[in-house]
């Protein structure tokens, strides 16, 4: 167990630090402030994220597959299939119940006060990849664990899939352009910063759309998915409109999600607004 963590915490900083190279050879939008006060919010958030899962612990996926596994549960400790087949069907369908999360996060009240501090930074970045309320992240251990739990998957797929996770939260988010050959090619079926960054906008259509975290196999199946050209990428303006006009710090962004929203559905509120 331990030494998942050390993998994946290596693995982590090795891709944060190559987003960091490759924004800065080749970014999307070349901002007159390379460090910002967002970029300072958002590796205090990493270390909530951290203290969060580290308190939680016994409620990481890692946790739920052996506690699957020791006690025969989960579609397939009961059904079991060959490793390989099994372990790319985690992967998979992982992916999907992800995006699921994601979208749920949007639809519903109460999860959006939690989940529009991330949706808040309006200079997009590798280090937006970071920036989660605890409380969030207590929610998506929970759903985490339960989905993990119920399936039943073996630890080493739940180890890699954590970490396509935590990568793919870097490079969906990171101001990093690439080369248009391959930005054609990766587009086809993963999310990429040029489209994930759309999802960012602060306009509600570009919002509710690219909702995937890696492939975007279910965007394109559920209608969701949509991509713009480079420049018209790079002209939207990101962040959530209400906390835009109140600062952007990492107290107020704390204490946010617990002060009154006046209207009680997000998407109706957003539609009327824009």
């Amino acid at each position: 167990m331990e030494n998942q963590t050390l993998i994946r915490v290596g693995l982590f900083s090795v891709c944060f630090l190559m987003l960091l190279l490759l924004e800065w050879r080749s970014p999307l939008v070349r901002y007159r402030e390379v460090w910002t006060i967002n970029r300072f919010t958002n590796m205090l958030f990493l270390l909530g994220t951290v203290g969060t899962s580290r308190l939680l612990i016994s409620m990481s996926a890692v946790s739920a597959a052996a506690f699957a596994q020791s006690n025969d549960f989960g579609i397939f400790n009961v059904f079991p299939m060959h490793v390989g087949v099994s372990f790319i069907i985690t992967l998979i369908l992982l992916d999907f119940l992800i995006y699921l999360q994601h979208i749920t996060m949007h639809a519903v009240p109460f999860l959006w006060r939690f989940h529009q501090i991330h949706h808040a930074d309006e200079r997009l970045d590798a280090t937006t990849g970071f920036r989660f309320h605890p409380g969030e992240i207590f929610f998506s251990l929970a759903y985490k664990w339960l989905i993990v739990f119920l399936i039943g998957p073996s630890i080493l797929a739940v180890v890699v899939f954590e970490i396509v996770l935590s990568s793919f939260s870097l490079f969906s988010h990171s101001n990093s352009k690439l080369l248009s050959r391959y930005q054609v090619i990766l587009e086809r079926v993963f999310i990429t910063p040029q489209t994930h960054w759309i999802h960012h906008s602060v306009g509600v259509v570009e919002s509710q759309k690219n909702f995937g975290f890696c492939l975007c196999l279910w965007d394109r199946l559920f209608k969701t998915y949509t991509c713009y050209t480079l420049p018209e990428v790079t002209r939207l303006k990101f962040g959530v409109a209400d906390i835009n006009a109140q600062g952007n710090n990492f107290q107020d962004m704390l204490l946010y999600p617990f002060r009154k929203i006046h209207c009680s559905n997000y998407l109706l509120r957003r539609s009327r607004r824009d």
